[in-house]
Order: C-alpha cells, then sequence, then structure tokens
C-alpha cells in the first residue's frame, strides 16, 4: 500500500497539492459521502439482503470505511485530479481511526476496542509519508520524474492487483464455501458501488472542472477493504465479518474500467 502510494504520488507536485487544499469544499463534501450515506446505505443493505448477524456487521463494515488507497490511481488513468483525489483519500484515511469506531457503534450499537493509536501511526506510515517522498521528489526533479511517467500506472496496476491477490486469496476458503450465495453477496457490494458512484454524479452540475468531478466520482464509490480485515482481526470479529469488503474489492476492480470507459477515456 505504501509503495502504491508512493508511486502514483509522483505523478503530482506540491503545486497541485496546494491548489487541491484550497477546494475545502469537495474536500468536505467528499468527507461527507464516504462516511454518510454510503453507512447508512450499506446498513440497510445489509439488514435487508442478509440474515445472518456477522454478514450484516461485515456490510456495514464496508459503509464505514474510509477511500481505497488506489484512488489516486484510478483518477490519474481516467484523467483526473490526482493531486485533488489524492487529498480526499488523505483525509478521509486520517479521520478513519476516529469515525469509524463511532459510526460502528451508532450503527450496529457494539462498541469495537479498535486501537486508534497504532491504527492512527500505521495509515501514516502507509498514506502520508510515501505521499510526501513522491510529491517532493517530482517537485524537485520535474523533469526527470515526468520522463518515467508511462512507467508509474503500470507499476501501481500491478502493486493494486498484487494487493487484491493478497486480501482475496486469504479469504478465498470462506467466500467459496457460501457458493451461490457468495453471488448474492457479490450482488449487494455491486449493487452499493453503483449508488457511491449515483450520489457523486448527483453533484455533477455543481463541479466546476471535469478532473475535480472525477476525482469525487472515484472517492465516493470506492472502499480501503484492507482495513476491514485489520479492523475485524484486531477486534476479534469472526472472519467471515471481511468477506463484504472483500467481495466489494472484487466489484471495484472490475467496474472501475467501465466508468473510466464511459467518462471518454
Amino acid at each position: 500500500m505504501a509503495l502504491l502510494m508512493f508511486v502514483i504520488s509522483l505523478t503530482f507536485d506540491f503545486s497541485e497539492v496546494k491548489i487541491a487544499l484550497q477546494k475545502w469544499k469537495l474536500l468536505l463534501l467528499a468527507l461527507g459521502l464516504v462516511f454518510g450515506p454510503m453507512a447508512i446505505i450499506s446498513l440497510a443493505l445489509g439488514r435487508l439482503f442478509f440474515t445472518d448477524f456477522d454478514l450484516i456487521l461485515g456490510q456495514v463494515l464496508v459503509g464505514v470505511l474510509p477511500t481505497d488507497v488506489s484512488t489516486p490511481l484510478l483518477v490519474y488513468l481516467a484523467k483526473g485530479s490526482t493531486a485533488l483525489a489524492a487529498m480526499m483519500n488523505t483525509i478521509n484515511t486520517a479521520l478513519t481511526p476516529l469515525i469509524l469506531p463511532f459510526l460502528l457503534l451508532l450503527l450496529t450499537g457494539i462498541e469495537f476496542e479498535i486501537p486508534a493509536s497504532i491504527l492512527i501511526l500505521e495509515l501514516f506510515l502507509i498514506i502520508v509519508i510515501p505521499m510526501l517522498a513522491g510529491v517532493s521528489l517530482r517537485t524537485k526533479f520535474t523533469e526527470k520524474v515526468i520522463e518515467y511517467e508511462p512507467l508509474y500506472s503500470f507499476i501501481s496496476s500491478n502493486l493494486y492487483l498484487l494487493l487484491l491477490f493478497t486480501v482475496v486469496t486469504d479469504s478465498a476458503t470462506f467466500i467459496m464455501d457460501y457458493k451461490l450465495y457468495a453471488l448474492g453477496i457479490l450482488g449487494v457490494q455491486l449493487l452499493l458501488n453503483l449508488i457511491g458512484y449515483g450520489l457523486a454524479l448527483l453533484f455533477k452540475p455543481v463541479i466546476n472542472e471535469r478532473k475535480d468531478h472525477i476525482a469525487l466520482l472515484f472517492t465516493a464509490s470506492t472502499k480501503e477493504f484492507s482495513i476491514a480485515v485489520a479492523v475485524a482481526y484486531t477486534a476479534g470479529l469472526a472472519e467471515i465479518v471481511v468477506i463484504p469488503a472483500v467481495c466489494y474489492a472484487i466489484v471495484q476492480m472490475l467496474t472501475s474500467p467501465d466508468v473510466d470507459f464511459a467518462s471518454g477515456n
């Protein structure tokens, strides 16, 4: 995850970061969409389609997860504002240790003891430091870094696939045990994923720049599935809890190229 964040951060410099931070309304909007309606809708979908409490809990967990670390990569491939997507991602992820336990308590009535300080440190090492390193290199050695830019999307895409493969492989037995029911779980995640895109589309008329809307589009619809695994492990939850998040990871990997194509790229 850290290497993925570092490589994609080589595609923008500090001047672009400064511009992105000035768009505080969009940053707040992204934060609200990621943790607001997506969490509530995910709870509703869990109660509507699942009877197993652990699956419902897992579905709620999907809804309260921050934006996926791959979002800047997806935005970059779709020719959106990578810097804005990275800032949205950083803010959402940085606030996760504070927001996630609160939302889980609010939506499920269960208090989870998640080591916030450890999670904050891990997220800082995975997101903030690699991003600062990548942006610094881009700013200081602009011409040299740009020379190799065609490689960055290739490297980042393969790193993301490796991360996805690792998480999915770990839960493969559980997913296969569900057989046809696993398709139902995938269907619920597809519905949630499409709702995420739909929520972002609602704001297209009020967003001036197309690049900015692309950043919001992927930010609102992607979820950082690997955090679900960490939360389930540290909270001592059943392994089945992570199944919705893993299925969501598969879905967003499949839908993102279609959204990229639909956007005209």
